[in-house]
């Protein structure tokens, strides 16, 4: 694959290279109306864009490295599956993954909204339902369904699967930070109405024009699109 702009997963925006990006690794599951949504299944990574779909990290993730086995070209292999492009790499890497990216201050305009520092305070005061291993009851929802209730996303067994499985239910210091970012980013996105639709070339859809977020996001594009 050649060299060419990236998209936003969420805004739409072109993404040249270089440009500050965040990586989201997802797989394929499905809505309440069993539409075909996508799911994160480990803590947004950062870095900036590569020129040919991919990031390069701003640090090295050793956790995700370790996980998928210290695979070589791991970031560029998950490029190439989300471009429908599998028959390029050697076997490995889970079905219906794929590697999303978004401009740096989109992702974290809407990080922000989720209240990651409200989240981190009650992960440290001993609050269950943000421990990695929490298991709530009472839930009404198929496992692969992240937006039939309200905190079902806890419960799923899908959501930051290949991150929970490498941590064993331990959150390491020096993830901390993105785990509790890509709980807020999910619980944003929940509240404002934005789907991450799994498609060729990452399709999005912007969030909805009434919500708080979008008085927010409008400041970001307009200085992206100068």
């Amino acid at each position: 694959m050649g060299s060419y702009n990236g998209e936003g997963c969420i805004s739409g925006l072109p993404i040249e290279s270089g440009d500050p990006i965040g990586g989201i690794i997802c797989v394929s599951t499905k809505d309440y109306s069993d539409n075909e949504m996508i799911t994160p299944v480990w803590p947004i990574i950062w870095g900036h864009y590569d020129d040919y779909g991919g990031i390069d990290l701003t640090s090295v993730d050793s956790e995700l490295e370790e996980y998928f086995g210290n695979r070589k070209n791991l970031l560029r292999d998950l490029e190439r599956v989300t471009h429908d492009c599998r028959h390029q790499i050697e076997d490995g890497i889970p079905e219906d993954i794929c590697l999303l990216i978004e401009h740096e201050d989109v992702l974290k305009t809407i990080i922000t909204q989720g209240n990651p520092k409200t989240i981190e305070e009650s992960f440290k005061a001993g609050q269950p339902m943000y421990r990695l291993n929490f298991k709530p009851s009472g839930f009404q929802c198929r496992g692969d369904n992240i937006y039939h209730k309200r905190w079902s996303y806890f419960d799923n067994d899908i959501f930051l699967k290949c991150f929970r499985n490498h941590c064993k239910g331990g959150l390491p210091q020096n993830k901390q930070e993105a785990y509790f970012d890509t709980i807020a980013f999910y619980m944003s996105l929940y509240e404002n109405h934005i789907f991450l639709k799994w498609q060729r070339f990452a399709g999005w859809q912007h969030p909805g024009r009434k919500s708080a977020i979008w008085k927010k996001l409008i400041s970001v594009y307009k200085k992206l699109t100068r």
